[in-house]
């Protein structure tokens, strides 16, 4: 910020960009693990970092163009969340790691994202740190240039609202934290199958028996707590399990044997179109298969590549991009239905949209599971981020979230967002959980980033309004003057 209010437009831009690439960079160096990762890392860093680019460089145009402290400091929280929400659009949207992500322990402030979403802590996040800010450039005016309010009486208003803002979120936390989000005592007792199947022989044929005796040996284990359902994770059966006549016979013996439900991730190929899908789908305590999910928002350039038709008429790239899978997408979300709750599964790198999840609960599920391979990113901060994201999917909603990985970090989270039991990376685990159907929907499900829509309405119409004011003013210099106007330095407001 210090750069932003004593640099110009074109300067800020450069180094919100240079400090948007040592925060991406540094908060998704997992991406090098992958195949190609560099290049990607690369791309990513650069692409993703444009957006707190802009942000300081809308900051110090405003900061150039108005004459009002008040609205230049004001405005900053709301710029923030709307770059954040412009990032969270499109085919390459991406919310990995919001500002607001980085409370998710702090469960007492969260509790507005039930509300507002993660966007809603990432806006408390930067008006308060703006406050303190605001407060150091006041006392230390030598050491720290970037203040906007030039008296003490403006310093106590600004700080007085963003306290009664932050008091007001606290208590609306104590309040959900205090309350019941679950409806009856109907319980479900889940058991979370993670095998630790490293990647480096998960598609190896030559090892597929083996990692399918790992699976039975694991749910017999799990079956003397007598879950109702039992979970195994993305893509657990590499293969196109429901072709598979002879698999599907082993798992419909071990479903019988220890009656239960089995929630599992594997490829589906449907046969008429020659589709594939990277799949959930759940098979009842007789073996029957009751429901599937097809994954909706694929990883772009890990399984589907952007534009493939057009780019395998060029034969330079054909053979450079064959690597890179086909997955179809799947078109609705799904209830899977049992006869102790509903639920909707979510497919891996589906868990970071929070849209997903709510047309889920809107569409009458009772809670979220996730299933997920993070193996491909090895020991790195990646599955511990993943996990940290599910929190907020949680608490938007207002119900329990399940997650079942192959390598970790596998969880329970409940409706307020706090972690009951989560696994270690890399550890062959079972975990046990019992939960609830949620009670109620939440706003945030109900009407989904609205916050982040509304904040996005105000920086536009406050640059909307700067641009015709700055129009006005320089129509009527230009008759006035009939020389040049600086639109620079120019302040209106």
């Amino acid at each position: 910020m210090e750069v932003v209010y004593t640099e110009k437009p074109g300067a800020s831009f450069v180094y919100g960009w240079i400090f948007g690439v040592i925060f991406m960079g540094g908060i998704s160096y997992w991406l090098t693990v992958l195949p190609g990762g560099y290049i990607g890392w690369t791309v990513y860093c650069a692409f993703y970092s444009l957006y707190p680019a802009g942000f300081c460089a809308v900051m110090s145009w405003l900061k150039d163009k108005l004459s009002h402290r008040y609205i230049i400091t004001g405005t900053v929280p709301f710029i923030w969340v709307s770059m954040e929400w412009i990032r969270s659009c499109g085919f390459m949207g991406f919310t990995w790691i919001n500002l607001g992500h980085s409370q998710y322990n702090f469960l007492e402030l969260i509790q507005i994202s039930s509300i507002t979403g993660v966007m809603g802590v990432s806006f408390l996040i930067v008006a308060v740190n703006n406050v303190f800010r605001e407060i150091l450039s006041f006392n230390f005016p030598d050491r720290f240039k970037s203040g906007t309010l030039k008296n003490k009486k403006e310093i106590i208003i600004y700080t007085l609202i963003v306290i009664v803002i932050f008091i007001s979120t606290i208590s609306y936390g104590f309040f959900e934290l205090n309350t019941s989000h679950i409806e009856g005592n109907s319980e479900t007792k889940i058991a979370i199958i993670q095998p630790s199947i490293d990647q480096s022989i998960k598609w190896d044929k030559r090892h597929q028996g083996d990692i399918i005796k790992k699976y039975f040996s694991m749910t017999r284990e799990a079956s003397l707590h007598h879950p109702d359902i039992v979970l195994w994770p993305e893509t657990a059966i590499p293969s196109f399990l429901l072709l598979d006549n002879e698999l599907m016979y082993s798992i419909r013996t071990l479903l019988k044997e220890v009656n239960t439900f089995l929630l599992t991730g594997t490829v589906d190929l449907v046969p008429e179109s020659r589709l594939i899908f990277n799949t959930a789908l759940m098979l009842s305590p007789e073996g029957n298969l009751v429901e599937k999910y097809h994954k909706m928002h694929l990883v772009p350039f890990g399984e589907y590549l952007p534009g493939r038709k057009y780019l395998e008429r060029m034969s330079a790239l054909k053979e450079v991009i064959k690597p890179i899978s086909r997955f179809s997408s799947g078109q609705e979300v799904v209830i899977f239905k049992t006869p102790y709750i509903k639920f909707s599964t979510v497919i891996c790198f589906e868990s970071i949209f929070p849209d997903i999840s709510r047309k889920c609960m809107l569409k009458g599920a009772e809670c979220i599971i996730v299933l997920t391979n993070d193996a491909w990113f090895e020991r790195s901060a990646a599955p511990f981020q993943h996990n940290i994201i599910s929190v907020f999917r949680a608490v938007e909603n207002r119900t329990f979230v399940v997650r079942c990985a192959n390598t970790g970090v596998s969880s329970i989270i409940e409706p307020t967002g706090k972690i009951i039991d989560s696994t270690p990376i890399y550890e062959e685990k079972i975990l046990y959980a019992t939960i609830y159907p949620h009670a109620g929907t939440t706003f945030y499900t109900y009407y989904g980033d609205v916050f982040a829509l509304f904040c996005f309405i105000i920086c536009n119409g406050l640059l909307l309004y700067t641009l015709l004011i700055e129009g006005r003013a320089c129509v009527k210099h230009l008759k006035k003057s009939k020389g040049k106007y600086n639109f620079y330095r120019n302040k209106i407001l």
